[in-house]
């Protein structure tokens, strides 16, 4: 049991040291690596990414959603970042209704999720749909919002932002959004 314990450590480890360092991440819909570019290490599940990043700061990354559903069941906080990109791979379509678009890669937030970019310079969100996220706080008019941006340049393109459980989208001193 400590043997795997920390083997699990030591891959999360791993994940969480090399993030941030000017690389180029793939990130792969629950749990089907199939689509994984064959010449890269660096493709994992959204959720072991998030163990990696919590809290930390990212410099010069590149993260691709490959097509499909990306359950996520834990936050993503991002406390600082500079030169950022979580980009979906594929074409925006039609979604639900006719006059929404939606992405092949949708995140779909699982339980009491939020996605939070604080202090970030250069981030570029694009061809993603996230769905879910955010909560209210039972019994009050407070909660968190699905997704928080704290940012100087930041461009949101062909992004959906649906069925949000509180406020979808909330920006905190934000300057040059595009």
């Amino acid at each position: 049991m400590e043997l795997c314990l920390f083997l699990q450590w030591l891959f999360l480890s791993s994940i969480a040291l090399s993030l941030g360092n000017g690389e180029v991440f793939y990130v792969h819909p629950n749990d089907d690596p199939s689509q994984c570019p064959n010449d890269t290490t660096n493709c994992h599940g959204i959720n072991e990414y998030a163990d990696g990043i919590a809290n930390d700061s990212m410099i010069d990354s590149i993260y691709y959603f490959l097509p499909g559903v990306h359950n996520l069941n834990r936050s993503i906080n991002i406390e600082w970042g500079s030169n950022l990109t979580f980009q979906g791979k594929g074409m925006m379509r039609e979604g639900p209704h006719t006059t929404v678009m939606e992405s092949p890669v949708v995140i779909q937030c699982i339980s009491y999720v939020t996605v939070t970019f604080g202090n970030c310079n250069n981030l570029l969100l694009s061809n993603l749909t996230i769905k879910n996220c955010g909560y209210n706080v039972a019994g009050s008019e407070n909660g968190y919002p699905g997704l928080v941006i704290n940012a100087s340049s930041a461009n949101l393109s062909y992004m959906s932002l649906q069925e949000s459980r509180w406020i979808a989208l909330w920006f905190i001193d934000v300057s040059d959004v595009t």
